[in-house]
């Protein structure tokens, strides 16, 4: 016999029916495995964002950022030239602010224990960078292939600096939801001894009918069947 075996068969002997969800027995054993592989049980409820380890991708952004950004401060008409816009003086002016606008993100998201500031700042680095390619679109002064690839690759890497940046929020979030109650701490107001052997409280709770008893809110609980019960409130 194994020991989940054993587990089930003593509980049944202690206690009656093995708990279960869904008409499904829940074993230890299962819900240990759920909770530590993001299964029902599991603190976030088995829901993972659409990027793995947003940790990792903001460290990949974060060099990228730096990297764009030296390119447009050494080669600012190169760069202009790459994309399709003109030469001028008036967009090497811009192209030397964007690129230290990126270094400036980059540092941040590489050096900073909060990263998600840093990304959205790239986002909106990146909503400033579309406006501007949109106005080149419309001038006859660039040429309208590359930039129109420019556009779209921008595009790609708003989305992934948006979903980032999300995924970063929500976690620096959950984390100082989870450290503000845990310096709370819990109150005990009133504590309460029930003097009754522990198969005897747990078929008192396993039978519904009971629960009108103590809970204000139910008029009457009636058990159909094993599977079944009308509740009135």
């Amino acid at each position: 016999m194994t020991t989940a075996t054993q587990d089930r068969t003593s509980y049944r002997a202690a206690y009656g029916d093995w708990p279960s969800v869904g008409g499904q027995e829940v074993s230890p054993e299962s819900r240990y495995s759920e909770e530590q592989y993001g299964g029902r049980g599991s603190q976030n409820g088995g829901k993972r964002g659409l990027l793995r380890d947003p940790e990792r991708v903001a460290t990949a952004l974060g060099w990228f950022s730096i990297g764009l950004g030296l390119a447009q401060l050494a080669s600012p008409r190169g760069v202009s030239r790459l994309i399709g816009v003109s030469e001028s003086e008036e967009n090497r002016k811009t192209m030397l602010a964007i690129g230290m606008r990126e270094i400036a993100s980059g540092v941040g998201i590489l050096t900073q224990s909060q990263r998600a500031p840093w990304v959205w700042s790239r986002v909106a680095g990146d909503a400033m960078d579309l406006a501007l390619l949109g106005r080149g679109l419309n001038s006859r002064h660039t040429d309208r292939n590359r930039l129109a690839t420019a556009t779209a690759a921008v595009v790609g890497v708003t989305l992934l600096d948006y979903l980032t940046s999300h995924q970063l929020s929500r976690r620096s979030n959950g984390h100082a939801a989870t450290q503000a109650r845990q310096d709370r701490g819990i109150q005990v107001d009133k504590t309460i001894t029930v003097a009754r052997p522990p198969e005897e409280v747990y078929r008192f709770w396993r039978d519904f009918s009971n629960l009108p008893r103590f809970m204000a809110h139910l008029e009457s609980v009636q058990v159909l069947d094993d599977r079944r019960s009308r509740w009135k409130a």
